[in-house]
């Protein structure tokens, strides 16, 4: 007898499965917020989970980078802030990487190693010229990311509110928004049951996924909610980023050091707006760009295999900066 019960267990994967009782379906939980909430009343629940936060800290920040050129996985860790109305800095290392994007009032930038020293920066309005770069790199805006960090309210005159088909326990909030590069929408997906924005979409005009941001592992600090995992996903890309918070601190006392792009006296500065309009120019117009390079040394150095051939290169060396989804290529 107990070698037909231990052969049964075997056979099952070393598991025993118990049949559910006839007519017992398993219970959803209860919505937080009620499928009759208003528009009014759902935008001030998700403003009263931000009520009073100016700013947040993440002392400890684990990335998980991948993407198209990314042998495999990188792991990194290090150090996020955001603060109102569109500021925000991650630093991050492992034993063969770092990098350092962030946003103050004025404008962005971003910097990484390996590469050579180059710090590539934009206002906050030419955000959109990122997606024009070789590669289609990810949509990256400071605003919209202090939406989704919270330290900004939902402004029920910029959203509004639709009921999604066949998801009764959903509410999207959409905000239409003009650019230099035509309109986008930025849709926030709340979740009735847990009452917190779960997702986030940005389309451009010709409805096309630039960015997907899920939000999730939301815990209760004080008297706000915040998410500790933000998984991000650039369709275009192939680009996906994965952040991890700990030790996070509300309303800190943030030195405005860390507000302040990195700078020393090696570090080349590239201007995004110049970058693409140099891969928009035709071969022969970016011949001419290389050759005023090599003579009179005026223009950033900023190299991509796929901003202009090898052979038509400077011989000295022209290595730029290095997206970090770049580094293996």
């Amino acid at each position: 007898m107990r070698l037909l019960i231990c052969l049964t267990i075997l056979s099952t994967g070393g598991c025993i499965h118990f049949l559910k009782p006839a007519g017992l379906t398993e219970r959803r939980p209860e919505p937080l917020l009620s499928t009759e909430i208003s528009d009014a009343e759902l935008i001030a629940h998700l403003n009263q989970q931000r009520n009073g936060l100016q700013n947040w800290r993440a002392s400890t920040v684990r990335l998980e980078v991948s993407g198209p050129g990314i042998p495999f996985k990188q792991r990194l860790t290090g150090e996020f802030v955001c603060a109102a109305p569109r500021c925000f800095r991650i630093t991050a290392s492992n034993v063969v990487a770092s990098l350092d994007f962030g946003a103050n009032q004025e404008g962005c930038w971003a910097w990484s190693q390996p590469g050579a020293p180059a710090l590539l920066t934009w206002p906050h309005e030419d955000a959109h010229l990122l997606s024009e770069l070789p590669g289609e790199l990810p949509w990256l805006d400071a605003e919209w990311l202090a939406v989704l960090a919270g330290v900004v309210p939902v402004s029920p005159e910029q959203y509004a509110v639709h009921l999604p088909p066949d998801q009764p326990l959903q509410r999207w909030l959409i905000r239409t928004r003009e650019t230099v590069s035509g309109q986008l929408k930025e849709i926030l997906k709340v979740d009735l049951v847990s009452g917190c924005c779960k997702e986030a979409l940005v389309l451009n005009s010709d409805g096309m996924e630039l960015v997907r941001t899920q939000l999730d592992d939301y815990q209760v600090i004080g008297s706000n909610t915040i998410p500790q995992r933000l998984f991000v996903h650039a369709p275009r890309a192939g680009f996906k980023l994965n952040l991890q918070f700990e030790d996070v601190t509300l309303n800190a006392d943030i030195p405005e050091q860390v507000w302040v792009a990195p700078a020393t006296r090696d570090l080349r500065v590239a201007d995004l707006a110049s970058v693409v309009e140099f891969h928009h120019m035709s071969q022969q117009d970016r011949r001419y760009q290389l050759r005023n390079h090599v003579q009179n040394e005026t223009l950033p150095e900023f190299d991509d295999p796929l901003l202009v051939r090898r052979e038509e290169q400077p011989a000295k060396n022209t290595s730029g900066f290095r997206w970090p989804w770049q580094w293996w290529r």
